[in-house]
């Protein structure tokens, strides 16, 4: 009985043994180049879009809330890295920068800074959100 086991055991090892393990952030293309595959996200598109808008309908530090609800013009997956490209923000040293996050560009009216008299500051129109895969913020930025 004793021998059955470890023959059992001995096969099961090297059955194991010889598979090999993928990883499908390591696969290559057929010319041997790596390519990233996005793991799905956790909050859906519907999820990621409506807490864009509810961070863009806040005050934030020298950026007034909208007045109305902004409308979401896009909304994408992508990873980290293309996020900020897109953003025009460099990485912090922390950043994982290729972790799939929900990048929301939205439309609005986004009044900046503090109103000086005779001067009527240029409101911002986009407003756009960085959200990773849990729905926790990344990065916002307004742009004209």
């Amino acid at each position: 009985m004793k021998r059955l086991i470890y023959v059992v055991l001995l096969a099961a090892v090297v059955v194991l043994g010889s598979c090999q393990a993928t990883n499908p952030v390591d696969s290559h293309t057929s010319d041997d180049t790596p390519i990233a595959v996005m793991p799905q996200p956790i909050i859906s598109e519907y999820d990621a879009s409506s807490i864009a808008v509810r961070i863009a309908m806040q005050s934030q530090p020298e950026i007034d809330a909208s007045n109305a609800a902004p409308s979401v013009r896009e909304i994408k997956r992508t990873s980290l890295r293309s996020a900020l490209q897109e953003m025009h923000f460099e990485p912090q040293t922390n950043d994982i920068l290729s972790q799939s996050v929900w990048l929301i560009i939205l439309n609005g009216v986004w009044n900046v800074g503090i109103p000086v008299p005779g001067i009527t500051p240029t409101p911002y129109r986009t407003f756009c959100v960085i959200l990773d895969a849990w729905g926790n913020e990344l990065r916002t930025a307004v742009q004209p």
